[in-house]
């Protein structure tokens, strides 16, 4: 095993019945003006995915230098998204913390790359190897994520008003 150390990479991503509906790099720092730009995408991605019409529902951290901040938050209302946020400490709730991210990673690094590893190239490749995920792969860890908040509230460990 080795560690390929690329400078400050942020991923925002989303899923939804199978697919990785969004997935948004960046090497800049996260903040709200970030958030505000990945909400519009998001935004156009669900749209796209499920329709025109509709409202949005989407899981989160409480990450308050971007989704809670006040460009992120603006940025959703006007995207017509509303969010449920997890608690702190539960990365067992979010597929990218539990699952996700080390199936791409792993798929990422299984394969050589050709010439100089740049931010910008393993960017891109951890881009296209995460929406070319199959389906079965998001659907087992959004089931695992399901399983997991049920297991914690059984512990009574878990949030009021999840259900």
């Amino acid at each position: 095993m080795f560690e390929i150390l690329i400078p400050s990479i942020e991923v925002t991503a989303a899923v939804g019945r199978g697919r990785v509906l969004l997935w948004h790099v960046s090497t800049k720092p996260w903040n709200g003006e970030k958030a505000k730009l990945m909400y519009g995408k998001l935004g156009e991605a669900l749209r796209k995915r499920y329709g025109i019409g509709g409202r949005f529902r989407v899981v989160e951290d409480g990450d308050t230098k971007g989704f809670q901040s006040g460009k992120g938050k603006a940025a959703k209302k006007a995207a017509r998204i509303t969010s449920f946020k997890l608690p702190p400490r539960t990365p067992s709730w979010m597929p990218w913390d539990y699952s996700l991210w080390d199936e791409i990673e792993r798929r990422v690094l299984s394969k050589p790359f050709k010439g100089a590893l740049s931010a910008k190239v393993y960017a891109k490749r951890l881009s296209l190897t995460a929406l070319r995920l199959p389906p079965r792969v998001v659907k087992n860890c959004l089931a695992k994520m399901k399983d997991n908040i049920v297991a914690t509230k059984k512990a009574k460990g878990g949030r009021n008003g999840l259900d």
